[in-house]
């Protein structure tokens, strides 16, 4: 068993080996599954206390992933892995903390997202996937804030969600749209705050809702519509409070 978790990593012990106190690898097992076989074991240079490497193992002794430290923070390659033996993860790290790509696999080999970090913060393009290879979503930080347009898709490709971030703060239009690629809502932002016009609608693209928000309440005329496009009632609200309402059904 030993043997064969050695070589399953042998080029990731290549560099453990370099760095850190002098002497050899040892390892022990920490767990152990119902079977006997071992669960977690850990590796260590010179003392128990200087863990170099920690491995878990599915029962059937394949490893399920495998973290890499250096003065007692991860350091190097961090891989998970399906029990199939397929890639699940596999994230980078540097003085305890994430830094590089950051890429997650579904288990038919398609990426399911793809990220890079600095100092554990997202810094650049985030985009997810469908199982089927199609994007999901895409989004772009910068310092671990979002800026830029964040936007989200059907399995078929056609756009779902848009909404712009200026230094983590959402700003400006939002926009929603149905699978038929109607417009389905329609919202301002300042400054992480809804304000402005917005409107909602229905699948045939009628109007639904609309109305005014200011520093995030409701203010001024309401109008709400049926799937005809017959108003159905009016309200007025002064700084989020309802103070007027007419009913037309």
């Amino acid at each position: 068993m030993h043997l064969k978790l050695i070589g399953a990593m042998g080029i990731a012990i290549g560099l453990i080996g370099c760095g850190g106190d002098s002497g050899k690898i040892e390892q022990y097992t920490e767990q152990s599954h119902p079977n006997g076989a071992p669960k977690k074991v850990v590796y260590y240079q010179g003392s128990k206390q200087n863990v170099v490497r920690t491995s878990f193992l599915f029962d059937d002794g394949k490893i399920q992933s495998d973290q890499f430290f250096k003065a007692g923070k991860p350091d190097s390659i961090f891989v998970i892995n399906y029990r199939s033996g397929a890639k699940l993860k596999e994230s980078h790290y540097s003085n305890g903390k994430l830094n590089g790509p950051d890429i997650s696999w579904y288990e038919n080999g398609n990426i399911q997202s793809e990220a890079n970090y600095v100092d554990s913060l997202p810094e650049g393009k985030f985009t997810t996937y469908y199982e089927n290879g199609t994007k999901s979503s895409e989004v772009t930080y910068k310092g671990g804030k979002k800026d830029g347009q964040d936007i989200t898709y059907y399995p078929s490709g056609n756009k779902k969600h848009l909404k712009t971030y200026v230094n983590g703060d959402a700003e400006g239009v939002e926009q929603e749209w149905y699978d038929n690629q109607k417009l389905k809502s329609e919202t301002n932002w300042k400054k992480n705050v809804l304000d402005g016009p917005y409107t909602t609608y229905f699948k045939n693209g009628k109007k639904e809702e609309e109305g005014m928000y200011k520093d995030g309440k409701y203010e001024g005329k309401r109008t709400m519509y049926n799937e005809k496009g017959r108003k159905i009632s009016e309200a007025k609200f002064v700084n989020g409070e309802l103070v007027e309402g007419t009913s037309f059904q």
